[in-house]
């Protein structure tokens, strides 16, 4: 019940700061720090590691391309963009799909389903310690983003951004649990660093996703 009423509470404050900010300029919303142009693609090299207290952890490394293939008009009426996901192992070797994702871009917030679960990734307009629940949409436990470092510059193998935000998704260090997750956007660009620790009693999953390349 108390689940309900938080995620009825944000639906709520999302549509009077929609009806309230209506006259913001998209400049001002920074709506482009989630960019949605088909074909624009963005790959990374990836460090995935599982963790499994029985038997001990498991390393892999390889590439991934996230390439914006498609807009559609989904089932409740929302503007969709379909995202498809290639994978390799090597530099040299060629990509073959993995899997496809989505995602929407509304007035007030900027969304992905990933593996058929829902994420609210950006909130807007973009501001330093602005807080909310990435996880209102779906059925995991709440985790509190904030935005931290907001348009700031960073390099990332040797590439410059001018203007980048950094979404703290949790800090939850203790005997038992390990949870610290962060996401990096660049403006015209989107997402370009993503670092994911969750483990609990020895189990659970890393990953380290950092950009190599960009274009349309």
């Amino acid at each position: 019940m108390i689940r309900i009423l938080h995620i009825v509470i944000l639906a709520i404050t999302f549509t009077l700061f929609s009806c309230e900010k209506s006259d913001y300029k998209e400049s001002e919303m920074f709506y482009s720090y989630f960019p949605t142009e088909i074909n624009s693609w963005t790959e990374y090299e990836v460090r995935e590691i599982i963790h499994n207290s029985n038997v001990g952890s498991d390393t892999s490394y390889y590439y991934l391309k996230e390439v914006i293939a498609e807009e559609f008009i989904d089932n409740q009426g929302r503007v969709t963009f379909r995202v498809e996901r290639f994978k390799k192992d090597s530099l040299a070797d060629s990509y073959t799909i993995s899997d496809v994702w989505y995602s929407n871009l509304t007035n007030t917030t900027a969304e992905k389903v990933e593996e058929n679960v829902r994420f609210i990734k950006l909130i807007f307009p973009i501001k330093d310690n602005k807080t909310w629940d990435g996880n209102a949409y779906n059925t995991e436990i709440e985790w509190d983003y904030e935005y931290d470092s907001s348009h700031s510059e960073r390099t990332y193998n040797n590439l410059f951004f001018d203007s980048t935000i950094k979404v703290q998704q949790i800090d939850n260090v203790n005997p038992i649990q390990n949870q610290v997750a962060f996401e990096v956007y660049a403006n015209h660009i989107g997402l370009i660093r993503k670092s994911y620790v969750n483990i609990e009693n020895g189990d659970g999953r890393e990953l380290e996703m950092t950009i190599i390349d960009y274009g349309k």
